[in-house]
């Protein structure tokens, strides 16, 4: 959290009244299921989301396997923002925070577009 506080669990993390600076998945270095980087390797457009930003988005893009996939692709990468304000999670974010969320978490990650949803 942005005191330096660490919460553990999706449940928690929501809950939590804290600004979330960074994630982190446990184990450290989780396998990708195969199938879901061959996918991603052979999607002619890969998309990301909708979904809570720090509870189910970003720790997907945290396994490496996942991660290299994504940014080793040669295809485009979409972006679905989930721009509702989620308390506890994304209070006050706009468009440019939620990708700038991501880049810092998995940077080299190129989103070539964005599409926002109010859900």
């Amino acid at each position: 959290m942005a005191d330096g506080t660490v919460v553990l669990g999706e449940t928690n993390i929501a809950a939590s009244p804290k600004r979330i600076m960074d994630v982190q998945v446990s184990p450290a270095n989780p396998k990708a299921f195969g199938a879901a980087i061959d996918a991603i390797r052979d999607a002619e457009l890969t998309v990301i989301g909708p979904g809570s930003l720090y509870t189910s988005l970003i720790p997907n893009l945290l396994i490496p396997g996942i991660a290299r996939a994504l940014i080793e692709s040669s295809e485009p990468v979409v972006y679905v923002c989930n721009i509702a304000t989620q308390p506890g999670e994304t209070d006050g974010y706009t468009l440019e925070d939620h990708l700038r969320a991501i880049e810092r978490h998995l940077p080299g990650l190129a989103i070539d577009s964005w599409w926002p949803i109010a859900a």
